[in-house]
Protein backbone atom coordinates (compact mmCIF):
# COMPACT_ATOMS: atom_id res chain seq x y z
CA UNK A 1 0.00 0.00 0.00
CA UNK A 2 3.17 2.13 0.76
CA UNK A 3 4.55 1.58 -2.09
CA UNK A 4 1.40 2.67 -4.62
CA UNK A 5 0.86 5.73 -2.57
CA UNK A 6 4.10 7.05 -3.17
CA UNK A 7 4.69 5.74 -6.91
CA UNK A 8 1.37 5.58 -8.62
CA UNK A 9 -1.20 7.45 -10.49
CA UNK A 10 -2.24 9.53 -7.37
CA UNK A 11 1.36 9.65 -6.06
CA UNK A 12 2.16 13.40 -4.50
CA UNK A 13 4.10 15.73 -6.55
CA UNK A 14 6.67 16.24 -4.60
CA UNK A 15 8.01 15.51 -0.48
CA UNK A 16 10.12 17.77 1.77
CA UNK A 17 11.55 15.80 4.47
CA UNK A 18 10.77 18.24 7.26
CA UNK A 19 12.31 16.88 10.30
CA UNK A 20 13.45 12.71 11.84
CA UNK A 21 15.75 12.18 14.40
CA UNK A 22 19.07 11.76 13.15
CA UNK A 23 18.56 15.08 10.78
CA UNK A 24 19.51 13.95 7.62
CA UNK A 25 17.96 15.19 4.35
CA UNK A 26 16.01 17.61 6.18
CA UNK A 27 15.03 20.33 3.65
CA UNK A 28 15.34 17.99 0.39
CA UNK A 29 13.14 16.51 -1.92
CA UNK A 30 12.16 13.17 -0.85
CA UNK A 31 11.93 11.66 -4.09
CA UNK A 32 15.32 13.07 -4.71
CA UNK A 33 16.61 11.78 -1.63
CA UNK A 34 15.32 8.43 -3.17
CA UNK A 35 17.15 8.73 -6.45
CA UNK A 36 20.95 9.56 -4.54
CA UNK A 37 20.43 6.76 -2.74
CA UNK A 38 19.06 4.50 -5.50
CA UNK A 39 16.32 3.42 -3.78
CA UNK A 40 12.57 3.39 -4.83
CA UNK A 41 9.98 6.04 -2.89
CA UNK A 42 8.36 2.99 -0.90
CA UNK A 43 11.65 1.36 0.10
CA UNK A 44 12.96 4.87 1.29
CA UNK A 45 9.98 5.32 3.52
CA UNK A 46 10.21 2.28 4.99
CA UNK A 47 13.69 2.74 5.56
CA UNK A 48 13.03 6.06 7.29
CA UNK A 49 10.33 4.65 9.34
CA UNK A 50 12.95 2.02 10.61
CA UNK A 51 15.84 4.24 11.32
CA UNK A 52 14.30 7.51 12.51
CA UNK A 53 11.93 6.17 15.24
CA UNK A 54 9.65 7.36 16.69
CA UNK A 55 9.64 10.04 14.05
CA UNK A 56 9.83 11.11 10.50
CA UNK A 57 7.79 13.91 8.91
CA UNK A 58 7.61 14.60 5.38
CA UNK A 59 5.48 17.30 4.11
CA UNK A 60 3.41 16.59 1.03
CA UNK A 61 3.35 19.36 -1.56
CA UNK A 62 -0.07 19.91 -3.39
CA UNK A 63 -0.57 18.49 -6.87
CA UNK A 64 -3.12 21.07 -7.56
CA UNK A 65 -1.99 24.69 -8.83
CA UNK A 66 -3.66 27.52 -10.83
CA UNK A 67 -7.06 28.24 -11.48
CA UNK A 68 -7.91 24.84 -10.55
CA UNK A 69 -6.86 25.23 -6.80
CA UNK A 70 -8.19 28.60 -6.70
CA UNK A 71 -12.01 27.22 -7.62
CA UNK A 72 -11.84 24.40 -5.07
CA UNK A 73 -10.17 26.88 -2.86
CA UNK A 74 -13.35 29.78 -3.04
CA UNK A 75 -16.06 26.86 -3.46
CA UNK A 76 -14.90 25.40 -0.13
CA UNK A 77 -14.68 28.47 1.69
CA UNK A 78 -18.50 29.13 0.30
CA UNK A 79 -19.47 26.42 2.01
CA UNK A 80 -21.82 27.18 5.03
CA UNK A 81 -20.27 24.88 7.14
CA UNK A 82 -16.90 25.20 6.41
CA UNK A 83 -14.56 26.44 9.18
CA UNK A 84 -10.77 28.46 8.62
CA UNK A 85 -8.46 26.15 10.72
CA UNK A 86 -5.14 24.20 9.69
CA UNK A 87 -3.58 21.06 10.92
CA UNK A 88 0.28 22.47 10.09
CA UNK A 89 2.58 21.26 11.94
CA UNK A 90 4.87 23.59 14.22
CA UNK A 91 7.82 21.45 13.96
CA UNK A 92 10.78 21.13 12.27
CA UNK A 93 11.94 23.91 9.74
CA UNK A 94 10.41 22.72 6.59
CA UNK A 95 7.09 22.26 7.84
CA UNK A 96 3.85 22.88 5.80
CA UNK A 97 3.35 26.58 4.83
CA UNK A 98 -0.20 26.52 6.11
CA UNK A 99 1.43 26.49 9.17
CA UNK A 100 2.69 30.27 9.46
CA UNK A 101 0.35 30.95 6.73
CA UNK A 102 -3.36 29.68 7.27
CA UNK A 103 -5.40 32.81 8.24
CA UNK A 104 -3.38 35.22 6.54
CA UNK A 105 -3.78 33.52 3.39
CA UNK A 106 -7.80 33.11 3.44
CA UNK A 107 -7.77 36.73 4.26
CA UNK A 108 -5.92 38.00 1.60
CA UNK A 109 -6.56 35.22 -0.89
CA UNK A 110 -10.42 34.62 -0.49
CA UNK A 111 -11.21 37.77 1.02
CA UNK A 112 -9.44 40.75 -0.59
CA UNK A 113 -8.26 38.68 -4.14
CA UNK A 114 -10.97 36.51 -4.68
CA UNK A 115 -13.95 38.01 -3.37
CA UNK A 116 -15.14 34.88 -2.30
CA UNK A 117 -16.59 35.50 1.19
CA UNK A 118 -16.67 38.79 2.73
CA UNK A 119 -14.34 39.76 5.64
CA UNK A 120 -16.89 39.62 8.42
CA UNK A 121 -18.08 35.74 7.16
CA UNK A 122 -14.10 34.89 7.30
CA UNK A 123 -13.38 36.14 10.76
CA UNK A 124 -16.55 34.62 11.63
CA UNK A 125 -15.11 30.83 10.27
CA UNK A 126 -11.58 31.34 12.31
CA UNK A 127 -13.66 32.13 15.25
CA UNK A 128 -17.27 32.45 15.95
CA UNK A 129 -18.17 29.30 14.21
CA UNK A 130 -15.62 26.89 15.71
CA UNK A 131 -16.46 28.10 19.21
CA UNK A 132 -20.26 27.81 18.48
CA UNK A 133 -19.82 24.12 16.22
CA UNK A 134 -18.11 22.94 19.27
CA UNK A 135 -19.67 24.52 21.82
CA UNK A 136 -16.90 25.48 24.14
CA UNK A 137 -18.64 28.60 25.85
CA UNK A 138 -16.96 31.74 26.23
CA UNK A 139 -14.65 31.72 23.45
CA UNK A 140 -15.08 33.09 19.88
CA UNK A 141 -16.58 36.78 19.74
CA UNK A 142 -15.96 40.53 21.21
CA UNK A 143 -18.40 40.16 24.02
CA UNK A 144 -18.21 41.16 27.83
CA UNK A 145 -17.10 37.91 30.19
CA UNK A 146 -15.79 35.95 27.40
CA UNK A 147 -11.88 35.15 27.37
CA UNK A 148 -10.18 38.34 25.58
CA UNK A 149 -8.55 36.45 22.46
CA UNK A 150 -8.09 39.32 19.60
CA UNK A 151 -6.26 39.98 16.50
CA UNK A 152 -5.75 43.48 15.32
CA UNK A 153 -4.85 43.40 11.32
CA UNK A 154 -4.68 45.70 8.46
CA UNK A 155 -7.54 43.75 6.20
CA UNK A 156 -5.69 45.74 3.20
CA UNK A 157 -2.50 44.35 3.98
CA UNK A 158 -2.65 41.14 5.76
CA UNK A 159 -1.13 38.83 3.83
CA UNK A 160 0.99 35.02 4.08
CA UNK A 161 4.55 35.31 3.14
CA UNK A 162 5.09 31.52 4.20
CA UNK A 163 6.37 29.52 0.96
CA UNK A 164 7.15 25.75 0.52
CA UNK A 165 11.11 27.16 0.76
CA UNK A 166 10.51 29.00 3.35
CA UNK A 167 7.49 27.77 5.25
CA UNK A 168 8.54 29.92 8.43
CA UNK A 169 7.96 33.00 7.34
CA UNK A 170 5.13 35.03 9.04
CA UNK A 171 2.36 36.65 7.76
CA UNK A 172 2.15 40.58 7.42
CA UNK A 173 -0.46 43.22 8.00
CA UNK A 174 -1.16 41.90 11.45
CA UNK A 175 -0.20 44.27 14.27
CA UNK A 176 -1.11 42.80 17.94
CA UNK A 177 -2.42 39.38 18.90
CA UNK A 178 -4.02 38.93 22.76
CA UNK A 179 -4.76 35.68 24.10
CA UNK A 180 -6.90 35.85 27.67
CA UNK A 181 -6.24 39.61 27.83
CA UNK A 182 -2.66 39.31 27.52
CA UNK A 183 -0.66 40.45 24.27
CA UNK A 184 1.67 38.14 22.85
CA UNK A 185 1.94 39.68 19.54
CA UNK A 186 3.52 43.67 19.73
CA UNK A 187 3.73 45.56 16.35
CA UNK A 188 4.04 41.96 14.87
CA UNK A 189 6.45 40.51 16.40
CA UNK A 190 6.18 37.78 19.65
CA UNK A 191 6.41 38.64 23.22
CA UNK A 192 7.43 35.28 24.19
CA UNK A 193 4.23 35.61 26.62
CA UNK A 194 2.31 32.30 26.93
CA UNK A 195 -0.97 32.71 28.63
CA UNK A 196 -3.02 30.32 26.51
CA UNK A 197 -4.10 27.03 27.95
CA UNK A 198 -5.48 23.81 26.67
CA UNK A 199 -9.50 23.67 26.50
CA UNK A 200 -10.37 20.19 27.52
CA UNK A 201 -13.53 18.47 26.84
CA UNK A 202 -14.53 17.98 30.65
CA UNK A 203 -13.73 21.69 31.46
CA UNK A 204 -16.58 22.78 29.55
CA UNK A 205 -18.75 19.83 29.56
CA UNK A 206 -21.80 21.28 31.57
CA UNK A 207 -21.82 24.24 29.04
CA UNK A 208 -21.54 22.08 26.03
Amino acid sequence: ALQDRLTGDKAPKDLTVAVNQTGRWIGQSFFQVAESESMNAGDLALKMIEEEHPYALMVFHQRVEGPALDNRIGATIQHPRMMVASDGVYHGAFGHPRSNGCFARALRLCVREMGAVSLEQAVFKMSGFPAERFRIPARGLLREGFAADVVIFDPNTVADLATWEEPQLDPIGISKVMVNGEIVVDAGVPTNATPGRVLRRQDYRSAA
